[in-house]
């Protein structure tokens, strides 16, 4: 009956719905904190490999967008996922190393059926993301100002980070702020024939969104908005101009209605609101514990150069400040080993080296040409930004972040892989491709299965609180709770 439903209706279309779902809820309804927020991945994730698992022409098509990665990209990938496994084998607690792993492994199957989706229903899936992301974005806009209006009227003063919700972390919503930042933007460029009412909302909504930016008090993901415009210019020129005098605006307007907003108006009132607000010296406070981070993970690479020392390990050999180095490369380095590092900064280089080169081959004489143009010029900033604020923040390991992260991966792969070679790929696939897919699916999922599953059930209807702020003795990694020689020892 389930094969036949999956069947029936387009299996793609449910996986859609399910990260749709996760990127208009969970940043703005309270019970999805952070372990919430991780089931809920999971849960997508589980989906879409059963549905690779026992649905033939979902399968074909996962098959036919790994294809299309060029053969040495296809063996880099193979090799990343070799050495995994063997990385995991020789960790301290394997079991833990073979969860995160197999995270990854599902979040780039993820990443391929959100390729299929982008490569064959272009429009459509355009369409549904944007409006998920707006969407998103303005429901956590309403809930931040209705609270900052809420705290005028009763005379409350907001204390740090209110009234941001939504995570346990201010820092979480930085990343999920920067996933979103040059695309909630975007339609004004690439649907010229917008409606004038909706092109204002969303010129609103963009401006909400950077007063959001600059009242968060983040300097790394200013700095990368910043960053990835210079470098957008310098690689795009002129064909940028649009986007990043769109973007400018609205943040010249952002920062002038924070300054509005948390300076001029409580002055002006009188009001003791925002007396409570992180102070100026508290900006520097992160810097220190960050380049402890760092190098403690600089020592595990020393120590184990070439497997690492596991997936999720550095929340193993505690410390007393985080469970991840803030620093994705470090992370990579010190957990998977140099080579897998070295590996994925390969690809990941020749992953954009050959964006840029796709966009100079766009058609010019198509008539979405300029749209086309300004979509491409914003997922590459919206990725780059991504990559460089990985380089301060854990980026590439809070939930909600990484599922953004391989949604907007998989969407970049499917406009990439736009050529005739895509319907070659599905034609040569053979019964022994399928069925060593067939398998990996199935390793995969087992043992994320059999990993996950004995922290999994607790965690999924228990309500963590509305607090954004980590709890004492809190520090999360793959769970709020994120070191592991806890974890073992609540089991």
């Amino acid at each position: 009956m389930l094969k036949y439903l999956v069947t029936r209706f387009s299996a793609e279309y449910t996986v859609l719905a399910g990260i749709v779902l996760f990127i208009i809820v969970t940043p703005n309804v309270d019970f999805f904190v952070f372990d919430q927020q991780r089931v809920f991945q999971v849960e997508i994730i589980f989906f879409n490999l059963g549905l690779t698992l026992i649905n033939a022409t979902f399968r074909g098509q996962v098959i036919a967008q790994f294809l299309n990665f060029s053969y040495r990209n296809r063996l880099f990938l193979l090799s990343i996922f070799i050495l995994a496994i063997s990385s995991a084998i020789s960790a301290a607690l394997p079991e833990y190393a073979f969860l995160e792993s197999s995270l990854y492994c599902g979040l780039f199957f993820l990443s391929l059926t959100v390729a299929h989706l982008s490569f064959q229903k272009k429009a459509l899936f355009q369409a549904v993301f944007f409006s998920a992301l707006i969407i998103s974005s303005f429901f956590y806009q309403l809930i931040f100002f209705a609270g900052y209006l809420a705290s005028f009227i009763e005379n409350m003063p907001l204390q740090w980070p209110e009234p941001f919700g939504g995570f346990i972390n201010i820092r979480f919503f930085n990343q999920y702020h920067l996933w979103l930042f040059f695309l909630i933007s975007a339609p004004v460029l690439i649907y010229p024939n917008l409606d004038r009412p909706l092109r204002i909302s969303i010129k609103i909504n963009a401006i909400g969104w950077a007063i959001l930016l600059f009242v968060s008090g983040s300097r790394g993901a200013l700095g990368a908005v910043f960053l990835v415009m210079l470098i957008a210019f310098f690689i795009f020129k002129r064909q940028s101009r649009a986007i990043i005098k769109l973007n400018l605006l609205f943040l010249g307007l952002g920062l002038t209605g924070s300054l509005l907003l948390f300076k001029l108006f409580p002055l002006l009132l009188q009001s003791d609101v925002v007396s409570g607000w992180r102070s100026v010296e508290d900006l520097t406070a992160a810097d220190m514990p960050r380049l402890y981070l760092g190098k403690i993970a600089l020592s595990y690479m020393m120590m184990h150069p070439w497997l690492g020392i596991g997936a999720m390990h550095y929340a193993y050999y505690p410390n007393l400040i985080a469970m991840h180095p803030h620093n994705s490369l470090l992370q990579w380095g010190a957990e998977m080993g140099l080579p897998s590092l070295i590996i994925l900064i390969i690809l990941v280089t020749s992953g954009l080296l050959a964006w840029i080169k796709g966009f100079a081959s766009l058609d010019k004489n198509s008539a979405d040409y300029f749209a086309n143009q300004q979509l491409w010029i914003a997922l590459f900033c919206c990725m780059a930004a991504g990559l460089i604020y990985s380089m301060v923040d854990g980026v590439i390991v809070m939930p909600v972040s990484q599922l953004l992260m391989v949604t907007i991966a998989g969407w970049m792969f499917g406009l990439y892989f736009q050529t005739e070679l895509h319907s070659e790929a599905i034609a040569v696939i053979s019964k022994t491709t399928s069925l060593l897919t067939l398998i990996l699916t199935g390793i995969v999922l087992t043992t994320l299965t059999y990993t996950v599953m004995p922290t999994l059930v607790s965690r999924m209807f228990v309500l963590e609180g509305t607090a954004a702020m980590v709890p004492t003795g809190m520090r999360p990694r793959f769970w709020l709770q994120g070191e592991i020689s806890k974890l073992e020892t609540s089991e």
